[in-house]
């Protein structure tokens, strides 16, 4: 015999389908601070470098100082990439940071 769906199961299906759809949190996800930390630091040796690009190895060196891969960081973003105030956020950081510990360029 088949069971038919109550409205509290179609409404956590429902729930349950959107929250998945909206790329909802979970706990898969790095922290924020990490993910910032981690891009910070891949910012600023792509910017030291002559062509702008980090070195494979210094990659994944930066990456295991964070104990994150380049999957960890990939997810966060699209888990959170759809809440703009929550992105804006992080990427302010991000700008405020690499201002912070970016050397200047009259000391070189």
């Amino acid at each position: 015999m088949r069971r038919q769906a109550t409205p509290l199961r179609a409404a956590l299906l429902a729930v349950s389908v959107l929250a998945a759809a909206c790329g909802a949190p979970d706990a898969d996800t790095i922290d924020r601070e990490v993910f910032i930390e981690a891009f910070v630091e891949l910012r600023l040796a792509a910017l030291e470098s002559e062509d702008f690009e980090v070195a494979p190895n210094e990659r994944a060196e930066i990456l295991a100082r964070h104990g994150v891969d380049q999957e960890a960081l990939l997810r966060f973003a699209d888990v959170h990439g759809r809440d703009v105030d929550f992105m804006n956020e992080v990427w302010s950081e991000v700008e405020r940071l690499l201002e912070e510990r970016r050397p200047d360029d009259d000391t070189a």
